[in-house]
Formats: C-alpha cells, sequence, structure tokens
C-alpha cells in the first residue's frame, strides 16, 4: 500500500498525492516509522481552514503533534477541517484548545481610544 512520507496516512493503490500534506506518497514507509503505530484521533473541528492552521500552530508550539484533515487550502477552504492528535495526547490537546478559545484576544496597539474625526 502506499503511504504517506510527512503524516505516514495510508492510501489505496492508484493514489499518487496525500490528501492533506500535499507530498508524493512512496511504497513503503522506513521500518521505525512502521512501528511507531501511532493513533491519531479527533480533537476539534475547525470551522475553516484558516482557523485549523492557528490551532495547529498553537499545538505544535506546545509540541503536540496534529494532523489536519479535511478541507484544503484552495480547495473548498470553507468547509470544516478536522485536527487529529495522538491518542495519548488527546485530553492535553483539548484543554489547550480551550484555554486558547477562552481567552481574550490582546489589544490591539494601532487601536486609539479618541475619536478620528
Amino acid at each position: 500500500m502506499p503511504y504517506c512520507p510527512k503524516c505516514r496516512a495510508e492510501y489505496v493503490y492508484g493514489v499518487r498525492y496525500c490528501l492533506d500534506c500535499d507530498e508524493a506518497v512512496v511504497e513503503a514507509l522506513p521500518e521505525e516509522a512502521k512501528t511507531a503505530n501511532v493513533k491519531f484521533v479527533t480533537a476539534f473541528q475547525a470551522r475553516h481552514v484558516m482557523e485549523a492552521h492557528l490551532i495547529q500552530g498553537i499545538l505544535e508550539a506546545e509540541g503536540i503533534p496534529c494532523l489536519l484533515v479535511g478541507a484544503r487550502e484552495g480547495v473548498y477552504p470553507q468547509l470544516p477541517v478536522f485536527i487529529q492528535v495522538p491518542e495519548d495526547r488527546l485530553e492535553e490537546a483539548q484543554q489547550l484548545i480551550e484555554e486558547v478559545r477562552e481567552s481574550p484576544p490582546p489589544p490591539d496597539p494601532d487601536l486609539q481610544d479618541e475619536p478620528i474625526f
């Protein structure tokens, strides 16, 4: 079976590129990649690709690997995207996502308190 060398997703024969990573698939993964056998589960459903990329950046900055499954930029970017993390990091990822979503946005230094006119 073909595999994506980046996210290690398994595909059926005939697929040439990974739907998530846009990488060319390979016939076999290196032996150490096969033994990793990490199960990814959905931690969050983003409303669109931009939101998914923001959350992906936050998770990866905290050392939590993640995959984006679903819509891609340029191909129905308004469709939801599922953010998947290793099963053993699910609770940690969901807690981090919740903290970020509940926190108020930082103040914008470009906004002025005084009237424009």
